[in-house]
């Protein structure tokens, strides 16, 4: 992946490093966890944190770190021996 992929979200990496540097994505989920049937909630529900970070290849200077909070919740009811779901 180089940095041209980013020029969208991110213009600032290639304006100091140009659309041809290579980079290296790190993706880490943090705090998972899994709950089932809070009041008022999803039958199923996923927390987690994802973060994000980028960094030029074989360097290990991180020049970009992102996070992002998920939260996911699943209805499941069964009717007539079939079980649906809905996310």
């Amino acid at each position: 992946m180089n940095a041209d992929f980013f020029k969208e979200a991110y213009p600032a990496i290639i304006e100091r490093f140009g659309g041809d540097q290579e980079l290296e994505i790190e993706i880490e989920l943090r705090d998972s966890r899994v709950e089932f049937g809070i009041e008022d909630a999803a039958d199923i529900t996923f927390f987690t944190t994802v973060s994000f970070k980028f960094k030029l290849a074989n360097s290990r200077i991180f020049i970009l770190y992102d996070q992002l909070d998920l939260l996911t919740g699943i209805d499941l009811s069964v009717d007539q021996e079939i079980l649906f779901g809905q996310l």
